[in-house]
């Protein structure tokens, strides 16, 4: 029984570790969205969710917005050649 205890304690704070490293990671990438918000100047032209909805909440639509009029794009006419 003491061996399981001792297994599950470990267990536990590699688990505590793994959470903490991810919510360190995503902290870290919010604060670089928000930083490239500030520093980088707005395309209105590659807004896929349109600029009303970035506008409202640039962080979510920073994230969702990255590439996805591009792959509407490609799924809807293929790849173009230019």
């Amino acid at each position: 029984m003491a061996i399981f205890k001792k297994d599950f304690a470990q267990s536990k704070k590699i688990v505590y570790q793994i959470v903490g490293l991810f919510f360190s990671w995503r902290l870290i990438l919010v604060f670089f969205a928000f930083l490239g918000m500030k520093l980088f100047p707005l395309k209105e032209n590659f807004l896929g969710g349109g600029l009303s909805c970035y506008l409202n909440q640039p962080l979510i639509w920073s994230w969702v917005n990255f590439d996805g009029v591009h792959y509407l794009s490609i799924a809807r006419h293929g790849y173009l050649q230019f």
